[in-house]
């Protein structure tokens, strides 16, 4: 069964980082990349939602309703240029749902109860309309405590691994490396064989002209 899925979004945190600041270009070259592998309004919806709102999140003004506001602009305008040259399939507005699941996120109690009403109204699927919109609900339950969003975004159920995954490619890139701790960077360079702050610089240098 063909679904229209979240791959394309899992992927395009990199469309984001090149266009920091601009939406608008990242939501355009996210339509170019998702439309190869996942030409399905929804799946293109998704990725630029999430370029969008990474771009969004470099910008040094910005605060985290600007964030989600971009994602959602984002998913729109996704979902517009999909159906004009993607293909179309049966599927949820991943726009619509992305504005349920931050209506929950900030109206929730616990973030016990926050991840139950996600899961259970919004879904934690491999779906573009479930796992994405999912991502941005936890982040907006999560203010300034991007710990604590991580943490949701890895033991909220199904398909973990992409909604932690975005939850900290948006929430990294807004808040930054300091709002981690130094101790869990230095378990990524030594499993991984890493260098994070070096290879952080040189991207830096490469499409800012500046070292971060």
């Amino acid at each position: 069964m063909i679904v229209a899925s979240n791959g394309a979004a899992m992927k395009i945190f990199p469309v984001g980082l090149i266009n920091k600041g601009n939406p608008m270009g990242a939501i355009q070259d996210a339509v170019t990349a998702a439309a190869v592998t996942h030409p399905f309004s929804a799946s293109i919806a998704a990725a630029s939602a999430v370029a969008a709102a990474v771009a969004k999140a470099l910008d040094e003004t910005a605060v985290l309703d600007d964030v989600l506001e971009a994602g959602i602009w984002g998913a729109a305008e996704g979902c517009r240029m999909g159906n004009e040259q993607g293909t179309g399939m049966a599927a949820p507005s991943v726009e619509k749902r992305i504005r349920l699941a931050v209506d929950i996120g900030r109206r929730s109690g616990t973030w016990e109860e926050c991840m139950q009403e996600l899961s259970d109204l919004i879904g934690t699927g491999r779906q573009a309309a479930e796992s994405v919109p999912c991502a941005f609900g936890i982040l907006a339950a999560c203010p300034e405590d991007f710990i604590q969003a991580l943490k949701m975004g890895v033991n909220i159920g199904d398909d973990t691994s992409v909604i932690a995954s975005l939850v900290g490619a948006i929430g990294g890139c807004l808040y930054g490396t300091k709002s981690l701790p130094k101790s869990w960077i230095e378990i990524l360079d030594h499993v991984n064989g890493f260098d994070l702050e070096r290879i952080s610089q040189m991207l830096s240098m490469e499409y800012y002209g500046a070292a971060r």
